[in-house]
């Protein structure tokens, strides 16, 4: 193995593109169409991903799938990607003892025990259940790809803003922690407002003195009511935004490969500043408590923007006209 490839990773190819879809022509427009035996319908952005992993000069790609139709996409896919690659498919490993009368077969990355060591070796799955006992511990766990209708989203593409009277601080009414709403509370007569940064870091503030507009129009809302004036939501929107919060909705089922490039780039980044183990820095990015490896899945973490904000900034040095998709652009 070349002594400069520090780290291994390791993609399942179910994480780049599914084999059926009623929207093909999406797929056309914003991702990529190979037909390699199948027909395999790339996710957008995913091209680039595999494209950046290549130009780093102290990474091993591989990837590992289960069927001669893996291999084949494989192929396929990099045709324009001139690396080289491992590409192991068939053979997983069989179920350990525990899972007696299971026939599942799982993907062992033991397999490349010559090519780096497992510590920094890392594996992009979107299905748990296929990592080999074990090294759940090395496993990226990629969101589930889904296109969006139009109709199943917000038109603005803004976060909702419900409002809230809360007499007590004991009685707390729903807050903004799952990130799909600005929260506006009337404590008493005092309007707060409550909000995620793309870190997803709950925020908290009071509206000033020198947001009595804001204020005044506040007063006039019914208890437990959804702000629909447009005037009092965009100055509530322009109010979080000059304190760092997220307005915008992000559709993230469908920026999935950002999630990934994200959480991959951001592990790579802290494995090399710290010279530690990527295992044990992915660790860090996936789990709320890197000491606790036990806690699966790491669906979580799905929810904070800033790792597709991060994605997306990594895969633009590939192509600089990616954006995030929306539901307007199926």
């Amino acid at each position: 193995m070349d002594p400069v490839k520090s780290y291994h990773v390791v993609i399942d190819p179910n994480v780049l593109a599914v084999t059926f879809t009623d929207q093909p022509h999406f797929f056309l427009r914003e991702g990529a169409v190979i037909t390699a035996q199948k027909t395999h319908y790339v996710f957008p952005g995913a091209m680039e991903l595999i494209r950046h992993l290549f130009q780093q000069e102290d990474i091993r790609v591989s990837f590992f799938g289960t069927t001669k139709e893996d291999s084949a996409f494989i192929r396929a896919l990099l045709e324009s990607v001139s690396q080289d690659v491992i590409i192991h498919t068939g053979k997983s490993s069989r179920p350990p003892a525990w899972f007696e009368g299971d026939c599942r077969m799982k993907k062992d990355l033991t397999i490349f025990k010559n090519v780096c060591p497992l510590k920094n070796t890392l594996f992009i799955v979107n299905d748990l259940s296929v990592v080999a006992a074990g090294q759940k511990g090395h496993a990226l766990l990629a969101p589930e790809f889904r296109l969006r209708k139009r109709e199943e989203y917000d038109e603005t593409g803004h976060k909702k803003l419900p409002c809230y009277f809360v007499k007590s601080e004991k009685k707390r009414g729903p807050d903004c922690r799952a990130g799909n709403c600005i929260l506006v509370k009337r404590v008493e007569k005092r309007p707060r407002v409550e909000f995620l940064n793309k870190y997803g870091e709950h925020k908290i503030t009071n509206l000033s003195p020198f947001d009595a507009h804001l204020c005044k129009k506040l007063q006039k809302l019914k208890k437990e009511s959804e702000i629909q004036d447009e005037a009092l939501s965009n100055g509530l929107y322009s109010f979080v935004a000059s304190r760092g919060g997220s307005i915008t909705k992000l559709c993230r089922e469908m920026n999935t490969i950002y999630y990934v490039t994200g959480v991959l780039f951001e592990a790579l980044n802290k494995a090399r500043m710290t010279h530690s183990s990527l295992s044990a820095c992915l660790a860090e990015c996936q789990r709320k408590n890197p000491q606790d490896l036990g806690k699966y899945p790491f669906s979580a973490r799905f929810t904070l923007d800033h790792f597709y904000h991060f994605g997306l900034g990594r895969l633009r040095v590939v192509n600089p006209k990616l954006s995030f998709i929306s539901p307007e652009r199926c």
